[in-house]
């Protein structure tokens, strides 16, 4: 079975509420990777990952 990778920028909230006693439970959970047909991804490599591993300075 292949794992798929998980895109940190796509992050689903889930919340649920139980009925008999009304708390709230939220769930964060990151989506999987659309690869190919995300507008970040270029030449096998998630554009936004590589700009958020930079440092700062080369950002400018």
């Amino acid at each position: 079975m292949e794992e798929r990778k998980l895109c940190p920028f796509k992050k689903t909230v889930d919340r649920e509420t139980n009925g008999f006693t009304g708390k709230q439970t939220m769930h964060e959970r990151f989506e999987v990777c659309a690869g190919s047909r995300c507008m970040a991804y270029s030449k096998g490599k998630c554009q936004r990952l590589k700009m958020m591993e930079q440092p700062m300075e080369r950002r400018r």
